[in-house]
């Protein structure tokens, strides 16, 4: 009668067992489903180590819509709203913000009522995640 491995249950056949191709399948299946696992794993795994590279730059309002072109799809995007007046920041996740979205190619900010996002001729700082 066939013994059975720990951690996967295969067939280990004694040998006066009688050998069944349908024993070899299921073997292979728990081999490769296994081996597939162990692959997904190293890959999630390479993907979470991959470091974010961030990008620095500034912009100059024109106190409408203004695109900010990074030549990638940002993770997340802070800008600086800082002046003499005020210190703040909005920040944009994953998608979108406050009168801050990301677009393929960067970000686009808005100046809208009190917004501060885009103010005509004000210079503005910005972080992106890559």
């Amino acid at each position: 009668m066939a013994s059975y491995t720990t951690n996967y249950q295969l067939h280990q056949w004694e040998a006066s067992d009688d050998f069944l191709r349908t024993d070899f399948n299921t073997d292979f299946q728990k081999i490769d489903a296994a081996l597939g696992a162990k692959a997904e794993a190293e890959e999630t795994q390479a993907e979470l180590e991959k470091k974010a590279e961030v990008v620095k730059g500034t912009y100059t309002g024109n106190g409408g819509t203004l695109a900010v072109n990074l030549g990638f799809r940002p993770r997340a995007v802070l800008v600086s709203l800082g002046s003499r007046d005020y210190n703040e920041a909005r920040l944009a996740i994953d998608g979108e913000g406050s009168y801050l979205d990301m677009t393929a190619n960067g970000f686009e900010v808005q100046q809208e009522q009190n917004s501060r996002m885009n103010v005509n001729n004000r210079v503005y700082q910005y972080l992106a995640l890559r």
